[in-house]
């Protein structure tokens, strides 16, 4: 079995690893967004998810920082383990103290993973609202699970700084958190695949060459890819923490560090995706346009032609039908 030493060592080596490649996707992310987003007091998109990774970046930088410091005192106490002066009460109690942390870095800790995910679930939910044309009824079952999720940290926080060992209802309300927020971020991904298959084959009609969908399938392959590789991590994290393994030391540490890297991801790809469309943008067009703060709304677009001038195929499309313009943002 991992000893607990063993297993904090472990997680800060793994941690620290991707905390290498959360940094690089942090520069890349930042650089997507235009200079002017805080030229002007108005707020826009760009602000908000601006605002929203650079909270998740302190969050994350702060939950290395109280493992590095949590791994020192482990190192610092094994120093006395060895020594026959010290007597055997006085190194126990150094050893728990060592490797449990004040009660202060454990709930700083506990706060930060459920900042980080709140935030982010809070945009994965918020583009499931967008993606479904602002449609309330959709996203009741995603807000009501983010808000669970909420109750639950305010809660488990308040007993972890109340209780100085874990408690049955501690464990229950952290296996309650992470049951919640892994549904969360399976059922909100399967929302906006399903919006946006069902949208693509509702257009497939409109076009005469396949390939002026592929924006569509772009996008459903980002949330697919970021779903999966939270669930990856999400789920041994689960499982640890229902067996009470010392392993949860590493897991916990990469699901904090990987759902970073998944939500800079997501804005990466995207604003890579935005620019292909804008460098060909007679190329073909489609039905799906990426909103941001300067993108004009969906009643601003002339809906009279789409045309595929690659394939040299028109089909026009009258302006009292059906037709419907998903705006994806950012």
């Amino acid at each position: 079995m991992l000893s607990p030493q063993i297993a904090q060592l472990a997680g800060l080596f793994a941690e620290t690893l991707f905390y290498g490649f959360y940094l690089v996707s942090l520069c890349f992310c930042l650089r997507t967004f235009p200079s002017s987003t805080f030229r002007t007091l108005t707020i826009s998109t760009d602000k908000i998810l601006v605002l929203v990774t650079l909270a998740i970046a302190v969050t994350v930088t702060l939950d290395l920082s109280l493992i590095f410091l949590r791994v020192i005192a482990i190192l610092r106490v094994s120093t006395i383990q060895w020594d026959p002066s010290v007597p055997e009460s006085i190194k126990e109690v150094s050893r728990l103290t060592a490797l449990n942390g004040p009660i202060w870095q454990g709930t700083v800790k506990a706060a930060c993973i459920y900042v980080e995910s709140s935030l982010a679930d809070a945009v994965l939910i918020w583009r499931c609202w967008a993606i479904y044309n602002r449609s309330y009824l959709v996203i009741c079952l995603p807000v009501g699970l983010w808000l669970a999720c909420i109750g639950i940290s305010c809660w488990g926080l308040f007993t972890a700084v109340n209780v100085l060992t874990m408690s049955k209802e501690l464990l229950d309300s952290i296996i309650a958190y992470w049951t919640f927020t892994l549904t969360l971020n399976i059922l909100v991904p399967a929302l906006i695949v399903y919006r946006l298959q069902r949208h693509g084959q509702e257009r497939a009609s409109v076009f005469s060459d396949e390939s002026a969908m592929t924006p569509l399938n772009h996008v459903k392959r980002i949330i697919l890819d970021s779903g999966l590789l939270y669930a990856i991590t999400s789920i041994p994290a689960l499982v640890t923490q229902v067996i009470n393994s010392n392993a949860l030391h590493i897991t916990s540490g990469l699901g904090i560090m990987v759902e970073g890297i998944t939500f800079n991801l997501i804005l990466i790809r995207v604003a890579i995706l935005k620019k292909e469309q804008q460098i060909i943008p007679m190329r073909h067009l489609t039905a799906i346009r990426f909103a941001s703060s300067n993108t004009p709304t969906a009643s601003e677009i002339p809906g009279s032609v789409m045309a595929n001038s690659h394939s040299g195929s028109m089909k026009n499309i009258p302006k009292d039908s059906n037709t419907e313009i998903i705006e994806t943002p950012v």
